[in-house]
């Protein structure tokens, strides 16, 4: 499940004046990985694990997919406080200030709020894609296609 917020509508005055993106990205890489056992444990979930031994885990699949399409400065990931280590040791190129630590596990709602708040501070016309870490996408060039017709339509 993928989620795409618009914060706000932009009128076309700034659409033709703005060069940069609007385009941001959620990873959401906070779960406990329970379903996946034995390969998946409380300490290192399924999101960090390479599960089809192809030299990358579910994580770094994922923010590779949507640094295809979206600025890596505006990517982030939600994740529990005790996974911080591993995010930035899979992902050593994104800023700490973009992993955003959750103190307390909530779930998805709120991982999805606080971190649309952090967005939003930084660009109140952002077009947010919310995704699950753990997912595994076949035919990029056709995901790649429909995550820009869903961008384009929030937009509206």
């Amino acid at each position: 499940m993928v989620f795409i917020i618009s914060s706000s509508h932009l009128n076309d005055r700034v659409k033709k004046t703005k060069t940069m993106s609007k385009d941001y990205c959620v990873i959401l890489a906070g779960g406990t990985g329970r379903r996946l056992w034995p390969a998946s444990s409380k300490a290192v979930p399924k999101q960090f694990v390479d599960v089809f031994g192809i030299g990358s885990t579910l994580l770094q699949l994922t923010y590779e997919r949507f640094a295809r399409f979206i600025e890596p400065d505006h990517i982030y990931v939600s994740t529990y406080v005790d996974y911080i280590d591993i995010v930035e040791e899979q992902l050593p190129n994104i800023p700490r200030r973009h992993i955003l630590a959750e103190p307390v596990r909530l779930g998805t709602a709120p991982a999805v709020a606080w971190a649309n708040i952090h967005i939003i501070y930084k660009e109140p016309d952002a077009r947010v894609i919310v995704t699950p870490a753990d997912q595994y996408i076949l035919r990029q060039d056709v995901f790649e296609q429909n995550m820009s017709h869903a961008l384009d339509f929030v937009a509206k």
